[in-house]
């Protein structure tokens, strides 16, 4: 991240969630991050004029008795406006604190923000794809930070502040070429997220990390260097592979039903694999309810080693 560049991280409780429906704000969040570091945080509940709903109650834990005295939106939004003039905006999922937020300023006859919005959510499913939940408070968990009042928006903007630090400690220090490529596609994120990858990549260039040992560089393409990879051979002799009908139902479940179609299939792609390399190729049309996967798999694990193993590609 730029040194002199401040990132607003918001964090917004509203009556509803969604935008456009009329609904409005009980609680804002603010934390100012430069360079690395907290130098702000602004927190209030907002009176939104009306009853606050049973299940926002029970999800937030805000109740009509602590909004009452707070101030009304108009009353804030004008300090709002100047905390967050010339920031970058950073939420979990912008798509609703952003617009939600320029809603109401727009409805009390305020002027829209015009500054650049960076979205955590989409940002973590780039930079940690396979986690099983996308969710602010798994997300943290997953790393290393309890969030224990989640849903309370200073709670939330600080669990956010953590997360954001952490995705860019984790981008920076990917290989360069592929942070690379994430800078060119990050053109297709949401508002402008990219500016994240765009950060990155500046920092990254600058600092000039060596690539890593156990990985190599191959059409631009930075992947695990197979020297450094570690396989262990579960048989000493490869298996013969079995052509006839007993032989293959040896090694499959005992509800297998065998197919004579599908059978043959498995001993075309087997005698193709097992022949030396050539230009010539194979191409096989089978009716639907043969078990194609199981067709070419079966095959082509007589073939594959751990280091001349089979990629698969469907579409």
């Amino acid at each position: 991240m730029r040194p002199e560049q401040i990132y607003a991280i918001v964090d917004i409780e509203a009556t509803g969630g969604s935008v456009g429906a009329d609904e409005r704000i009980i609680q804002f969040a603010c934390v100012l991050l430069q360079n690395g570091e907290v130098i702000h945080t602004f927190e209030t509940y907002v009176n939104p004029g009306r009853n606050i709903p049973y299940n926002i109650k029970q999800l937030t834990g805000i109740s009509n008795k602590e909004v009452r005295r707070a101030p009304y939106f108009e009353e804030v939004a004008p300090i709002i406006i100047r905390l967050l003039e010339d920031t970058v905006f950073v939420a979990h999922n912008v798509g609703f604190d952003f617009r939600f937020l320029n809603e109401q300023l727009r409805l009390h006859d305020f002027l829209m923000l015009d500054i650049p919005a960076i979205d955590t959510v989409e940002l973590t499913q780039i930079i940690y794809p396979t986690l099983d939940s996308f969710q602010l408070e798994d997300i943290a968990s997953s790393l290393g930070y309890d969030l224990l009042n989640a849903h309370n928006a200073l709670a939330d903007a600080k669990a956010t502040v953590y997360v954001f630090k952490e995705l860019f400690k984790k981008v920076t220090k990917l290989p360069l070429v592929t942070l690379e490529k994430l800078e060119k596609l990050s053109s297709s994120t949401t508002h402008e997220t990219f500016l994240f990858f765009r950060e990155a990549l500046s920092y990254a260039r600058n600092f000039k990390a060596p690539l890593a040992e156990d990985l190599v560089v191959v059409n631009q393409l930075a992947m695990k260097n197979p020297e450094h990879l570690t396989v262990h051979e579960t048989q000493s002799e490869k298996t013969s592979y079995p052509f006839s009908k007993e032989e293959k139902e040896k090694y499959l479940p005992s509800d297998y039903s065998f197919r004579e179609v599908q059978a043959e299939m498995m001993d075309l792609i087997y005698n193709y694999l097992n022949a030396d390399l050539s230009l010539e190729k194979l191409a096989i049309e089978v009716p639907p309810g043969v078990g194609k996967s199981l067709g070419y798999l079966f095959p082509a694990a007589f073939i594959a080693t751990p280091k001349k193993p089979i990629v698969i590609s469907t579409y």
